[in-house]
């Protein structure tokens, strides 16, 4: 019985082994396409017999294979001698929350905005930009320094509010020296932030170090007597 090695048309990758018919007028095997009479080689595992220049190669064959690299992407292989990456994982990897340095800082400005809201509140921007001049206006007031325009817009607001100019002025300066610390201490909070973020190139790293900023935050918010979730 005399056998012949079939393979695919395209690929040359070995299909299968079968029995070759003799020819009648000369009694000679006859031989299909794309088929040979010279046995491939025994292969393994993840490997192939591939038919080539009336010869067969044993290649890689991964086909089907599925792997992700470290940036998430997903991949199949689907072609005989390609292999998959050395640093190719079996499962998909859980990503960093951020995934380089410009993201995490903007998190962190975001949560450190977010601080400085609640200690605005609901104050419309107009009123929040005279805070400075307020609270100067406030201090002098208390002194017995002020000008007269200062002492007219102390006035004005007691007049309005139902309050003396005392306790305006008071109640101005109490707000202004909270507002002034959570100012301070929050630029100081984000320059110690910038200053790890930029110390650390693990992108896995960076929200334990916002997690750990977040959690000062809040002991801030709690020492001056802001509650911030």
């Amino acid at each position: 019985m005399t056998e012949y090695h079939s393979y695919h048309p395209e690929t040359g990758a070995y299909v299968a082994t079968g029995e070759a018919r003799l020819d009648p007028l000369d009694h000679q095997p006859y031989l299909p396409a794309d088929a040979t009479l010279i046995a491939p080689p025994d292969t393994g595992e993840n490997q192939v017999a591939v038919w080539a220049d009336d010869a067969w190669t044993i290649q890689p064959d991964y086909r089907g294979t599925e792997y992700w690299l470290a940036d998430g992407s997903h991949h199949t292989i689907i072609e005989i001698g390609v292999e998959p990456p050395a640093d190719a994982l079996d499962e998909e990897p859980e990503l960093p929350l951020y995934p380089d340095r410009a993201a995490a800082r903007s998190a962190m400005v975001a949560g450190i905005d977010e601080l400085l809201s609640e200690i605005a509140g609901q104050v419309p921007e107009f009123e929040r930009a005279s805070w400075p001049s307020k609270a100067e206006a406030a201090r002098a007031v208390s002194a017995g320094a002020a000008r007269a325009d200062q002492a007219a817009m102390i006035a004005g607001e007691a007049l309005t509010s139902g309050r003396t100019e005392a306790e305006v002025a008071a109640r101005i300066i109490a707000k202004a020296d909270v507002f002034e610390a959570v100012i301070s201490r929050t630029t100081g909070l984000r320059v110690k932030l910038d200053e790890q973020l930029a110390a650390e190139s693990d992108p896995n790293k960076y929200e334990a170090i916002l997690e750990a900023g977040k959690t000062q935050a809040m002991s801030l918010a709690s020492e001056l007597g802001v509650e911030f979730a």
